[in-house]
């Protein structure tokens, strides 16, 4: 396993399991039972390093953010969250920097005291941390 968050990102009242695997998946487990209710796509070897849990765009339903270590790719991260009307996860967003991709944690946290959630990138092989807020829907730095 390659990262593990606990939050009840489905909303039905019980947390679950989010966690990275190195078959470079992110799967979603039922905390009760343990059962697999999600399983994402195939990010690749390192999919799936960097888990965060918050509520980005402030609309009472959790993001799930995903990093992915392929710097080939130029992935920063994956913005995904659960949607009643499919009871499934939608990808949101996915944040590119071209040249840039050596991602192996994220974090999400109001730095700046302004009530809105920034999203905390360590890029490893630019030895820089790139701060993104959310704003009018896309991912600005």
């Amino acid at each position: 396993m390659s990262g593990a968050k606990s939050s009840d990102v489905d909303l039905d009242g019980r947390s679950d399991i989010i966690a990275g695997s190195y078959d470079g998946y992110v799967y979603i487990l039922d905390g009760v039972n343990k059962n697999i209710k999600w399983k994402s796509p195939n990010f690749g070897q390192y999919g799936g390093m960097g888990l965060a849990v918050s509520d980005i765009d402030k609309d009472g339903i959790p993001n799930i953010l995903i990093t992915n270590y392929v710097p080939s790719d130029n992935v920063y991260f994956y913005d995904y969250q659960y949607n009643r009307m499919t009871e499934t996860y939608d990808l949101l967003r996915q944040v590119n920097k071209t040249g840039d991709g050596y991602v192996h944690t994220l974090a999400a946290a109001d730095i700046n005291n302004d009530g809105n959630t920034e999203v905390l990138i360590p890029d490893y092989s630019a030895s820089i941390v790139y701060v993104y807020g959310l704003i009018n829907g896309t991912y600005n730095y």
